[in-house]
């Protein structure tokens, strides 16, 4: 069993920021390192846990002059999910960020959040990415949300946790569900539920760096089999949420407190409005990637290939006719949203979106 600890002494910082590391390169991670420490925290004001998780390389070694300033654990090689649960397990701070090993925080931009967390003090506070190193939208605007809940009603939400800094408290159970691809999309919507105050800034902290060797960049069938299956199997789970809280919304029994016990979200009309809109978004999503990514596994523009994307994709859609997740609701979210809504529960016009770079 490969654990191992480096403690520092610490009480109740500001933010704990969970990096997950397997095999990234050694610039990288100190450079990640590098820019959670430059931020306008006190020592005593942020927790670094670095989570090796079974990596070539042990992170011990590659950060060992940082062993002051962070916790590092080791433990066997067990995914993403698991790592990141590792961190949240140990995590001590107010707040919790993650942060990938091979991405970075802008230090200019990001403690303008951290201003904010101390003056708002809210449950969550939304960003976006950057894919430059170089600060962008220097001009801080912020919005705010009564809940989580209300913010998923009215916008199209963010998969990615490193996009969201929010309060530890607020999960208490909650992990993510090891062993799969799009953990994300599963995590994200259940922490807005649980979630009361909610900022969002256009701001861009973030630097996210995408390497050729990532998850997401691999299209070998068998992994773009497992992508899809893993991303339907959340789907269908924020899919049952969705029918547990409606069959017990308007009934005060005991049910209803089972659901609210187990699940630790609101079992109310707006939690019920918020789902909805989470699940028919990434159904869409879903369709968008069963395209995309059987393209790039069959990257041949011959006539064989081009039949077989089309049987390929009648047949998903045929597995979400079977779930309730096909045709596509009728909902007015955004234009793109109604566009492709349109398109795709035509028979004849999906097939364009086979021709299409969508």
């Amino acid at each position: 069993m490969l654990i191992s600890f480096y403690f520092i002494n610490m009480n109740n910082p500001l933010i704990s920021f969970i990096i997950p590391f397997y095999n990234i390169p050694e610039n990288l991670i100190r450079g990640c390192v590098d820019s959670v420490m430059a931020l306008n925290l006190k020592s005593h004001e942020r927790e670094i846990i670095v989570v090796d998780d079974g990596s070539d390389i042990p992170a011990e070694q590659l950060l060992h002059d940082y062993k002051d300033s962070c916790i590092i654990f080791r433990q066997d090689n067990k995914g993403l999910s698991e790592a990141r649960n590792a961190g949240l397990n140990i995590a001590k701070g107010e707040y919790v960020q993650f942060v990938d090993a091979d991405d970075k925080l802008i230090d200019c931009i990001y403690n303008k959040c951290i201003d904010s967390l101390q003056k708002n003090a809210p449950d969550i506070l939304k960003f976006h990415y950057s894919h430059s190193q170089k600060p962008e939208n220097m001009d801080w605007t912020e919005k705010n949300y009564e809940s989580g809940t209300l913010y998923m009603t009215q916008n199209n939400l963010e998969p990615g946790a490193c996009a969201y800094i929010f309060k530890r408290n607020i999960l208490k159970s909650l992990r993510f569900t090891p062993g799969i691809y799009h953990e994300d999309e599963e995590f994200t919507p259940l922490i807005f539920l649980r979630a009361g105050k909610t900022v969002v800034t256009d701001a861009k902290p973030y630097f996210y760096f995408q390497r050729n060797d990532s998850i997401v960049s691999s299209y070998s069938e068998e992994k773009v089999k497992k992508r899809l299956d893993d991303f339907y199997g959340v789907i269908l789970r924020l899919k049952s949420l969705y029918e547990s809280i409606l069959s017990n919304v308007n009934h005060n029994t005991e049910d209803n407190k089972l659901v609210q016990y187990i699940y630790d979200v609101k079992v109310d009309n707006l939690s019920l409005k918020a789902l909805k809109r989470k699940i028919n978004q990434a159904s869409m999503d879903y369709i968008i990637n069963v395209i995309r990514l059987y393209k790039k596994v069959n990257n041949n523009n011959n006539a064989d290939s081009k039949i077989h994307l089309a049987n390929t994709l009648e047949n998903h859609i045929d597995k979400m006719k079977h779930d309730g997740l096909f045709p596509i609701s009728k909902a007015k979210y955004t234009r793109n949203y109604s566009i492709f809504r349109f398109v795709v529960n035509n028979s004849m016009l999906r097939k364009l979106l086979l021709f299409n770079k969508i």
